[in-house]
């Protein structure tokens, strides 16, 4: 039997773990990790002592739960026990407080996403309380150190992915981090939104380098280093990839066109004709205007942009400026 107020208080002991990752591994207080991983085993009894336990890197954990039918591929449930450093700066309580105000818990981690971690394990938890026998292989992944990439070598996620490799683990069905719940203004839908993803956008970084021989600051060049690096970081900005409704935004509209109100529901239900017309409501970047629901009404209040699924994302974050030699 599912205990939401239980489930609560596990999900403050783990807010309650300042598990920060750093890109200097100096800075971090594996303390931390232990201390959640204690929390862990002293919440989740049942899960720690039927399933095997591994731990990766020292600080990332598997959970391997058998099933009655070997022939079914396995299901993956992934998440990381990690959060992004905080600043005190805008919070109005302790980052690490679990404090619970008019039915939110407050702290860092909550959605990103010892929330989801939580849930997952309350689950699992419940099904072995119930003596629920799973079919397939159950496998709960969860790394220590996602904030700070899988590139680094020390990654819990690709020194748990190599660990599978190595045991030749595929999975039927893998269930990570990703969607919300937005409100449904934005759409034309009475209610909240929970959102399922099910596919993630591509990713790259560019690096834009520009070197010039050294010289005097009363006879500089006619553009600088530094202005022809803005130069090309503004016609990146302006060369925009073309927005469209993939089958993933495309599925997820049609599935909600049922519970719009009109015009939006006429409207979505008739991409073929008012494609073009969304698509320029969806991708405006001016704030008070980034849902389709402005094309009939003023929804300068409404702030949630879903600019995102149908177009992509680029974020200028970082210039460095080199040494200038002077004559």
């Amino acid at each position: 039997m599912f205990d939401e107020k239980k489930a609560v208080s596990h999900l403050q002991d783990l807010i309650r773990c300042k598990t920060i990752s750093y890109p200097d591994r100096s800075q971090i207080d594996y303390s931390e990790f232990t201390k959640l991983r204690e929390q862990l085993a002293k919440n989740y009894p049942l899960l720690h002592h039927q399933a095997e336990v591994i731990l990766i890197e020292s600080n990332s954990l598997i959970f391997h739960l058998k099933g009655t039918d070997g022939s079914r591929l396995p299901l993956g449930l992934m998440g990381h026990m990690d959060v992004v450093p905080v600043s005190e700066k805008g919070w109005i309580c302790d980052a690490f407080g679990a404090e619970i105000r008019e039915g939110y818990v407050y702290g860092r981690g909550t959605l990103d996403m010892k929330g989801q971690v939580t849930a997952i394990l309350e689950a699992v938890e419940s099904c072995l309380n119930e003596q629920i026998k799973f079919q397939q292989d159950i496998y709960i992944l969860l790394g220590h150190n996602e904030e700070t990439g899988s590139s680094v070598a020390d990654s819990g996620a690709r020194k748990t992915m190599e660990y599978l490799k190595s045991q030749g683990v595929k999975f039927g069905l893998i269930i990570d981090e990703g969607g919300a719940f937005i409100s449904g203004k934005a759409m034309g839908v009475d209610g909240n939104i929970a959102l399922i993803g099910i596919c993630e956008k591509g990713y790259m970084d560019v690096m834009l380098s520009v070197s010039q021989p050294g010289g005097h600051a009363s006879m500089p060049p006619k553009k600088s280093a530094l202005n022809l690096v803005c130069e090309a970081a503004i016609r990146i900005e302006n060369r925009k990839f073309p927005s469209s409704f993939n089958p993933a935004a495309a599925a997820m509209f049609d599935a909600l066109v049922p519970h719009m109100k009109q015009p939006l529901k006429h409207l979505f239900a008739h991409r073929n004709v008012s494609g073009p017309l969304l698509l320029k409501a969806l991708t405006r970047t001016d704030e008070c205007c980034t849902h389709p629901y402005d094309l009939c009404h003023d929804s300068s209040s409404r702030k949630q942009s879903i600019k995102c699924f149908t177009a992509e994302s680029k974020c200028r974050d970082e210039l460095t400026l080199g040494s200038r030699r002077q004559c």
